[in-house]
């Protein structure tokens, strides 16, 4: 991940972050009945902090790098959503098919 911006979808450095709207969303994915994992680090551009933690690996942006409004920290499910706005539209989420974000995808070449 470049920390360019993913349809219209923008990457902040800490030093940038302004966030109006911060919530977390628990999320369950499962494929022909298997539980898939969302990547620890999904959102967070290189270079990042890994940490590995008792339970698990905590991944956070460094200095010198950025992360998307949408990101994943570890490997938990869980969503962290920090906008600069707490108003978000069909386009500050969404490819310009409607799609799912490009940001969050499973696949993480694409990421």
């Amino acid at each position: 991940m470049s920390g360019a911006s993913v349809d219209g979808i923008t990457c902040r450095s800490e030093a940038k972050a302004k966030v109006a709207y911060h919530i977390h969303i628990d999320v369950a994915i499962y494929v022909n009945g298997q539980r898939e994992r969302l990547p620890a680090g999904a959102g967070i551009a290189a270079p990042r902090k890994d940490e590995h933690l008792a339970d698990g690996l905590f991944v956070e942006n460094s200095a010198s790098s950025c992360l998307y409004w949408p990101h994943v920290h570890a490997y938990d499910d869980i969503i962290h959503v920090e906008a600069h706005t707490s108003t978000l539209s069909r386009s500050d989420s969404s490819s310009k098919s409607g799609n799912n974000p490009s940001v969050l995808t499973s696949d993480p070449s694409r990421i």
